[in-house]
């Protein structure tokens, strides 16, 4: 279950003169580090300086954001990390030094738990198991947003021009990740509809039962799913047959 909470990090008072991790990103997880606040414990001004460690390498001059800036006496200071924050992965660390040892250091971001987040676009594409249709589109389009291992996604497509039908059971393929060897065969992906001339088709998109690259489609006239699939006995594809649904499945990666 992704987190994206704003929420403190890590903490740390380092000793004097001494860099110190305050916050290392946890396996499986992807942070956003928006700010350092720094809270100066004493009435003299000190300095400090901060660094990004990729993958926890050793220290050098490229890693600072902050270098032996000064901070007032008895004061709290954020320090931002570049104007809308800074994406970390796992095992990358955030590192303080402090001049003097009175100084306290509050890492502030968001974490996701899982996995990076990622989005794009797929293009959803008309099969059918026995002999593919032969279809132009008047669109074609689909996204879909990934964090970890769980997929969300959305498509519309629409006929244009439908030169021979397909044959055999119908079906729907390009999604942006395969399924998941632990997502059962025929488990609900989302909702779907199947608008054609006559009337507006409430369908349910399954994982394929053996394919894990394709979503199958099965009408649902009562809510449970169990009404059949779209078949070329069922349906004669046609111009402006629209299709649109969104859905929810897990990837292997």
């Amino acid at each position: 279950m992704p987190t994206d909470v704003l929420k403190v990090l890590g903490q740390s008072a380092p000793a004097a003169k001494t860099l110190t991790t305050s916050y290392t990103v946890p396996p499986s997880t992807e942070a956003k580090v928006l700010a350092v606040l720094v809270c100066n414990r004493h009435r003299d001004p000190t300095t400090f300086r901060i660094a990004i460690s990729p993958a926890g390498a050793a220290d050098t001059d490229a890693h600072y954001q902050y270098y032996d800036t000064i901070v007032p006496g008895n004061k709290t200071m954020p320090a931002p990390l570049g104007p809308k924050g800074i994406t970390l992965e796992p095992t990358d660390e955030v590192r303080v030094y402090a001049y003097d040892a009175t100084l306290s250091f509050s890492v502030h971001g968001v974490e996701v738990i899982g996995g990076s987040v990622a989005d794009g676009t797929w293009t959803p594409t008309l099969e059918a198991t026995t002999t593919n249709p032969s279809v132009t589109y008047v669109q074609q389009s689909g996204l879909y947003i990934k964090v970890g291992r769980l997929v969300n996604i959305w498509w519309l497509f629409q006929l244009d021009v439908v030169s021979t039908q397909g044959s055999g059971t119908y079906r729907i393929t390009g999604i942006p990740f395969q399924f998941s060897s632990d997502f059962p065969a025929w488990a609900p992906v989302g909702s779907a509809d199947y608008f054609n001339s006559s009337v507006n088709n409430i369908m349910i998109a399954r994982r394929h039962s053996t394919n894990v690259g394709r979503m199958s489609m099965i009408y649902d006239d009562d809510g449970d799913g169990d009404a059949g699939h779209m078949t070329d006995t069922t349906e004669t594809l046609a111009t402006n047959d629209t299709f649109q649904g969104q859905g929810t499945y897990l990837t292997d990666d």
